[in-house]
């Protein structure tokens, strides 16, 4: 009786009351981006305030070389 209680009457109770139940603060009413699209666009903390760059640069790197001539192979490889 205790695990019909449990699995089935409890689940259904709290479902047809989440049904019922009102919120407590009322939704905002501001015309705009509903999903917050133009907020992520802003970062986290906010905008920065500066004007985009009028043109993208690439950075003026190499690439990473690696010399791994001096490491020894490893014996459980098998060569």
């Amino acid at each position: 009786m205790s695990m019909f209680l449990l699995f089935v009457a409890l689940p259904v109770a709290l479902t047809l009351l989440a049904w019922r139940i009102k919120p407590l603060v009322g939704r905002e009413n501001r015309p705009g981006d509903g999903h917050g699209g133009g907020l992520v666009g802003t970062g986290f903390f906010g905008g920065h305030g500066l004007d985009p760059d009028p043109q993208v640069q690439r950075e003026d790197t190499e690439p990473v070389r690696f010399d791994l001539t001096s490491v020894a192979p490893d014996p459980r490889q098998g060569k």
